[in-house]
This record gives C-alpha cells, structure tokens and sequence, in this order.
C-alpha cells in the first residue's frame, strides 16, 4: 500500500476497501511493461454495492465490532506484470507476484487492464454479477518472449 501512495500510481478504492492499481507503459504503438495490483481488504466488508463507502468508516466499524476476530480475512495481493527489458531465467516476461514479492508464477502473456478486473472479481467476488461481455478485452502489440528455458531447480516442496 506504501508504493501505491510513493509512486503515485493511479489506484482505486473498491467498495469493501481492497486497492487496485494500475499502470502501463507503451512506446508508440507496442506496450514495453504493465503492472496491475489487486490489495484486498484484510477484512470482510459487511456493506453492499450501493452503501457508501469510506475507509474510515469501514475501519471504525471494524474496530468497534466486538467479534472483530470473525471478520479478520487475510488475504494475499496479487500483482501481475510484464516487462519487455527484464526477462531472465528466474524471472518470466510475464508473471504474478502472490505473497512474497519474489515469487513469481509464469503468465502466457501481457493482459490489459480488463481482464485483470475480470479475473479479480471471477474468483475473488464470485456473489457479483457483471456482464463481462460487454467489456473492451484488449490483445497488446509486444515484443514476443525468447524462448528460456527457467530454472526450478532450488524449488523445495
């Protein structure tokens, strides 16, 4: 949440208080980086859509709710980029940040910033219902990945 407010990055406030962030990068017509984050709420939110919402009202309410323990969901950020000048073995032209900030989980490719929202709300607010066939689903103009072979070797399970 520091870097959002550091970089000045553009961001939204979700209605139960999760953080998204978005930015990307293009030289002409083809897209040289992107990186779109998703910071949820480390707790549920019990109001709706069509509440007002405030963090400061949300965080007062949460505060002050004496089962406060049963609302506590932590989460972790998901961060997915691309970066067409740092592709090496141990880190993918494309890939997801979960948890700690070097891990990263291979992507097939760039994706724009609707499909990010997309798969946001799919999995992690799966109770709202949109018509995501009405959303613009853009394809990137990129420079295609070398083909790496990536080492997992030190991967202990």
């Amino acid at each position: 949440m520091r870097d959002v407010k550091q970089n000045e990055r553009p961001s939204a406030l979700l209605f139960d208080g999760s953080i998204i962030r978005s930015s990307l990068s293009f030289n002409g017509q083809n897209l040289i980086n992107h990186s779109h984050l998703w910071w949820p709420a480390p707790y549920i939110n019990d109001t709706s859509l069509t509440d007002v919402f405030t963090p400061q009202n949300q965080y007062e309410d949460f505060m002050t709710d004496p089962k406060w323990m049963d609302k506590v969901i932590m989460r972790s950020p998901i961060r997915i980029d691309f970066d067409a000048e740092k592709e090496t073995e141990k880190h993918p032209l494309v890939h997801m940040h979960t948890q700690n900030y070097e891990t990263r989980l291979h992507v097939d490719e760039p994706i724009c910033f609707s499909k990010f929202m997309k798969y946001i709300f799919q999995n992690f607010y799966p109770e709202i219902e949109l018509e995501y066939q009405k959303w613009n689903l853009l394809s990137f103009s990129y420079r295609k990945p070398r083909v790496l072979q990536h080492d997992f070797s030190s991967i202990v399970l």
